[in-house]
């Protein structure tokens, strides 16, 4: 099982073991501005390693990336272990999307749909509430300036109003919470924190 930590680029990576329970997954949420708090969640045995190491590693990972930019992106809320469950919890507070995505060097892309269909591959299947699959082509004209968020990583994802419509790859757990499922298709160091396929969550956009 793999359990380690990898500084990609100036950014922190934290390469899941993937055995939490549903209670400890990592997750990541968006509000309306934008703003995006991710929870990381890492099985933490002090055999392997050491605590202190890891908060001055986050806390250096962050300064690093904010003396680069014109103000503070990137804000560290917790960097906490818990001795008991053998694991550590660092939640992070990015100032937008893009800040999460040069940072972690991972795909985090927010956007209408009418945007996000100028650039990604809509030729997709996508399921609606109830978990029936919906026409693309009716989504696009009909929810155009809907929100939607594009990934590949397999976290739990908290979005700013109800979700609409999931592509295949997403479980929906409640009106504005879903699962990105891990499709086991990245056959390398990063299996457990990246995807294969793109995953889209659509959701209310009201202002």
């Amino acid at each position: 099982m793999k359990k380690y930590i990898a500084l990609l680029a100036g950014g922190l990576l934290f390469l899941l073991s993937g055995c939490g329970s549903a209670a400890d997954q990592s997750t990541v949420s968006i509000d309306n501005k934008g703003r995006v708090t991710a929870e990381t969640v890492e099985s933490f045995e002090k055999s392997y390693y050491d605590f202190e190491e890891l908060e001055e590693t986050v806390s250096q990972a962050v300064s690093e990336y904010n003396s680069q930019q014109d103000e503070e992106k990137i804000k560290i809320k917790t960097c906490k272990e818990d001795s008991k469950k053998a694991q550590v919890r660092v939640t992070l507070q990015y100032d937008s999307c893009k800040d999460y995505q040069d940072f972690n060097q991972r795909q985090l892309y927010r956007g209408t749909v009418a945007e996000a269909s100028k650039t990604y591959d809509f030729d997709i299947a996508f399921l609606d509430r109830k978990g029936e699959e919906a026409d693309v082509k009716t989504i696009q004209a009909d929810y155009s300036q809907a929100g939607i968020i594009i990934l590949q990583e397999p976290v739990a994802v908290t979005v700013p109003e109800d979700i609409l419509y999931v592509s295949d790859n997403v479980k929906i757990l409640g009106d504005r919470k879903a699962q990105v499922t891990n499709d086991g298709n990245q056959d390398n160091e990063n299996a457990d924190t990246s995807i294969y396929e793109y995953a889209y969550i659509i959701y209310l956009n009201e202002k």
